[in-house]
């Protein structure tokens, strides 16, 4: 982080920063990028001269992809420097346009008790994969700038082009995008069953397609779901973390309250669900 302040002259002589938080460690809920923000903007603000929300995402995101070797993208960062309460934020990655789109309604994160990692090589090695089915997806369609410029009525031609696993992994990326721009119009119109319908075909493809899931996840899907939940999905980069649950207000506790239950009785008791209440914000993932 000193590095990417001292290229923006926003570095202090020293400084000494606190963190307080009571947000669970590995918990999938981008604290990682909240904290590089955080201590970007705080490490900025001792020179006297504060960075605007774009440089505190920029030197946040390149501090954990240059330096810490995280090869993540920049949605987390962004939403962390640009988000406001009662709305989430659209962000088309690939050419950095957002748009904020009405969030009026309150959702659940489930922890799985699973500690999620990035720097243990899974995602890494997800992101390498998509490089190379990019190189592939290249000879076909010339200057293709990322998977996410795919459109999905041509991943049929397009899968068939490529050996397994990367077949699968761009069928998420394109169909993620898909997803994520009807979930969007589906929230600037108020129709949250569609929103619900979105985020377990979300889960679902995170699970088969991206292979980044665990089974902890998978069970508090399927039971929030038995009891009355519209959507249930990963979120976050994967390999545990928390799910993420979207239900009517009259049997949200009482379906986040059973899914913990059946999750303790298959694998063992793990941290207790919370509201995030009606403004929080949600994120469907793509990869950048």
């Amino acid at each position: 982080m000193d590095r990417e302040l001292r290229a923006r002259d926003r570095a202090p002589e020293g400084g000494r920063l606190a963190v307080l938080s009571d947000l669970p460690a590995g918990a999938g809920l981008s604290s990682s990028a909240a904290l590089a923000v955080a201590g970007a903007a705080a490490l900025a603000g001792l020179t006297g001269r504060r960075l605007d929300p774009d440089a505190a995402a920029d030197a946040a995101y390149r501090a954990e992809h240059d330096y810490v070797g995280v090869r993540c993208g920049r949605m987390d960062q962004t939403v962390v420097a640009h988000a406001t309460p009662g709305r989430a934020l659209l962000l088309e990655t690939g050419t950095g346009a957002r748009r904020e789109v009405p969030l009026g309604f309150r959702t659940w994160v489930l922890p799985t008790g699973v500690d999620h990692s990035l720097a243990d090589g899974g995602y890494n090695a997800r992101r390498a994969e998509c490089e190379r089915a990019l190189e592939i997806c290249r000879r076909r369609v010339p200057g293709l700038p990322a998977l996410t410029g795919l459109e999905p009525e041509t991943l049929p031609d397009i899968m068939a082009e490529l050996p397994p696993p990367l077949d699968r992994r761009v069928r998420h990326v394109v169909t993620e995008t898909a997803r994520t721009r009807r979930a969007a119009a589906a929230l600037d119109r108020g129709d949250l069953a569609e929103v619900g319908r979105l985020m377990v075909e979300g889960h679902e493809s995170l699970r088969d397609d991206y292979e980044c899931s665990v089974p902890q996840a998978d069970a508090l899907v399927e039971a929030a779901l038995q009891h009355g939940a519209l959507g249930v999905r990963l979120t976050g980069a994967g390999w545990g973390g928390s799910v993420i649950m979207l239900a009517p207000e009259a049997v949200g506790s009482h379906a986040a309250a059973a899914a913990c239950e059946h999750l303790a009785r298959h694998f063992g008791p793990a941290p207790q669900p919370w509201s995030t209440g009606a403004a929080a914000g949600m994120g469907l993932d793509l990869m950048p």
